[in-house]
Order: C-alpha cells, then structure tokens, then sequence
C-alpha cells in the first residue's frame, strides 16, 4: 500500500529519484499477505467475526501469540511506510495533485469495502450470534442504520440503533491513513521549504544520536497508556498523526533511516521482550476479567504502556532490518553492480533492465491495496462454516486460510485489476505502470 523512492540527501527539491526503496516495497507486501493469516488465527483467539467455539488449548495459545504478535507492529509499521511513502509523493506533485490522488487511492477503495464488502461480514456475525432469520438482501438495508456522531472522528459515523449492525471494522486503516494525512499535510509542505528542512536537520541531528530513536516511543506509548483504544483497531486513534509524521521525518533525512539500520538488532531484542510482556499481561487481566484496551486501573495502564513502546521497538526494528538488507546490495544505478563485481542478474538491475524479482515486487506493491480490501471477506465467510466441522482446529486454519488466500488473490488478478472500473474502486491506476 506504499510506494517508496530513495533520496540520499534530506533537501526536498531532490525528492523525486527514479531509484525505488524495494526493501520496503517488499516488507509491506509481506506484512499486506500476512494479514490473511493474521485474521484466520484471530478466529482461534476468539478476536475476529466469526470464532471457533470449540477451543483448543494449545491452538489457541499458538493462534494468541502470532495475533499478539502481528498486532503489535504490523499496521504500525504499515503507517510509518505510508509516511516515507507521502514525502517521496510530495516531491513529484503539487499540493492539489497529492490531494486528488490520496482521496481516489484510499477514499475509493475504503467506500468500495464498506458498501460492497464489508456488509456480509456482518451478516454472517449476526448469523453465528443471533441466527437471524433474513436473507442477506433483507439484512442489507439493517446494516445503514447509522448517525453522524463527531466522537466518531476520522470517519463521523456510527451505529444507530440497539442493534449495532453497522461499522469500519478492517476498513479503519485506510480512512484513519487518509484523514491524517490530509489533515498533517500543511505541516509536510512547511517541512519542505527552506525553514522547514532546517527544522528537519535540527530534529533529525538530535534523534539520529546514541539511542534517541527510542524516545519516539514516549507519545505513543503515553496515548496508549492514558486514553483508551478505539474497538476497530485496537489502538488509540490519536497515536497514528505520530506515526505517519516519523515516516515522514525518517525520508527525508538519511541520518534517521541510519539510525533504524544501526539499532535494529536492539530494537528487535527490545521489542521481542515487550511483546512477551504484553502477551502475559493481556492474558493476566483477561483472568481478572479487566480489559486491557479500555481499563483505566494501574494494571491496564501498565501493560498498555508497554504496548505502545513495543511498537515502535519493533517498528524501528523491522523497518531498520529491512533496509539493512536493501543496502548490503547495489541501488538501481547504471554500472555500480558491475563495478561492484555483482552477479550478473543485479547488473541487469542496475542497468534498469526488469528482472523476475523485480517484476514480482512490482506485482505485490500495485497488490497491495486491492488485497488488503479484499481478504477479510473470503475469510468470514468461509470460516463461518469451517469452524462448525468437527475436526481438528489445526486442518481449520489451514482450511480456512488458503482457499481465502488463493480466491484473494483470483479475484485480484481476474477482476480487479482487469478493468477500469474495478481499478478505479479498489485505489489502482486506471492504468498500470509501463514499468509493469
């Protein structure tokens, strides 16, 4: 869902490279596809739409830890790209083109989830809930049942009704991602001019320095502590703005991306240890029936703190392993790989010449999008019957799991991206990149 270029110095008139950070390109490609997974073992955690209601011990330990695990970082780390992702796009629109752009690429796709997509979800909820006796075209109607409410902000509405039929669920990334941005970007311009970059050189010179990087963490982990989490996503709403804002900061200055490289072993280390320490907590006050996203007891506060620090841990730590391993080879240019004494498919490369990895990168970064909207429904629904087998909660998984993955990525390739259409409402270019 991001699209990255490198820049080797912090000026914003040089933002606009034909080199491309791949590194990223396929860390969000994998954390996007990972998703799928993610959701299944939510199933089994009792944390998705649909649950199995026979739980297993042991399945359900493991499938708690991967959905601990994967909350902990992934959409952090899918904002913070989005970030990088927005001050390369600033340096090759106006103001009023980036604008368009983020409104039709997230605001088409998030309107296409929640009209077309995001309705049988909830049918099938109430099905395993309350067995509700309507078809799902007599249901539809139910599913608008809503009010303009400003504590609903970014989005302004919200269930009406003792029902409760309608909401974002999955769909909050892509509307908090694009009300953010808009309302950051006259900070992202200010940053750009002269009195801006100077500011940026200020604040990266001060956080690039020994261990500094981790007291990004302190607002996140604040808000986590102090305000209580809204239920789409699990985090406080007001923590993203941060987020999205350190990506920014981090592309357009080399010394802060350095710093993520240089402290990724220890931020990895770090955040491995906070993400036990949440893990047990979750668990602690579960038994004490308390819960852990809204609770404002001493405990909750705790492990919500701890939660908060270990995203951006692991968000520094992933992010910075990733872009350790994009720089241990040679950037697109002509004749560097062959100066290096490359092998002669990164030549190519850097010749500019597509190889198939770059072809495959190039497929998951346009991919992106249109999955993530898509995959949660394949997943409800045929987890709504899947977990009424009786066999093995592992075989379910795995049931569940792939079918939704393959049909996924079918529909993708067959539909979505086959017609202007569908292009324009899952947020692709009309039409694709001639680098495709």
């Amino acid at each position: 869902m991001t699209e990255t270029t490198a820049v080797p110095t912090a000026a914003a008139s040089q933002a606009a490279r034909s080199e491309r950070r791949p590194e990223l390109d396929v860390l969000t490609t994998l954390i996007v596809g990972g998703l799928m997974f993610f959701h299944t073992a939510s199933i089994f955690s009792g944390q998705q739409l649909v649950v199995n209601k026979v739980q297993s011990g042991l399945t359900g330990f493991l499938a708690g830890l991967v959905v601990v695990f994967e909350f902990l970082w992934i959409m952090p780390a899918l904002m913070f790209v989005a970030g990088i992702a927005i001050w390369y796009s600033l340096g090759r629109r106006t103001a009023g083109e980036f604008v368009r752009e983020r409104l039709l690429r997230l605001g088409a796709p998030f309107l296409t989830g929640l009209v077309l997509l995001n309705p049988p979800q909830v049918y099938y909820y109430l099905l395993q809930r309350t067995n509700v006796q309507q078809s799902f075209w007599q249901f539809y109607p139910r599913y608008w049942n809503i009010r303009f409410s400003v504590w609903s902000f970014p989005y302004f509405l919200e269930a009406a009704g003792p029902e409760q039929t309608f909401g974002v669920g999955y769909l909050w990334f892509l509307i908090y991602l694009l009300v953010y941005t808009l309302l950051l970007l006259p900070l992202f311009l200010h940053l750009r001019t002269p009195a801006g970059e100077r500011l940026v050189e200020r604040v990266a010179g001060f956080f690039s320095r020994g261990l500094a990087v981790f007291l990004l963490a302190i607002p996140i982990a604040l808000l986590e502590a102090i305000l209580a989490a809204s239920w789409q996503s699990g985090w406080n709403r007001w923590i993203w703005p941060f987020i999205i804002l350190y990506g920014y900061l981090f592309a357009a200055d080399p010394r802060l991306t350095q710093a993520l490289v240089r402290h990724r072993t220890l931020a990895l280390v770090l955040g491995l240890v906070g993400f036990l320490v949440v893990f047990l907590g979750f668990g602690m006050l579960m038994g004490m029936q308390i819960d852990a996203f809204t609770d404002p007891g001493g405990p909750a506060m705790i492990v919500r703190l701890v939660k908060g620090t270990s995203a951006w841990l692991l968000v520094v730590g992933f992010v910075g392993l990733a872009t350790h391993l994009g720089q241990r080879g040679p950037r697109a240019r002509p004749g560097v790989a062959a100066a290096e004494g490359a092998p002669s498919g990164t030549q190519h490369e850097a010749a500019g010449q597509p190889t198939f990895w770059t072809g495959l990168a190039a497929y998951g970064r346009e991919a992106q999008l249109p999955y993530y909207v898509l995959h949660q429904l394949p997943i409800i629904v045929i987890g709504f019957y899947v977990v009424q087998w009786n066999m093995a909660p592992l075989w379910k998984l795995l049931i569940i799991s792939l079918p939704s993955l393959a049909l996924t990525l079918l529909v993708y390739e067959f539909v979505v991206r086959r017609t202007i259409v569908t292009r324009f409402l899952f947020g692709l270019r009309l039409r694709p990149r001639p680098d495709r």
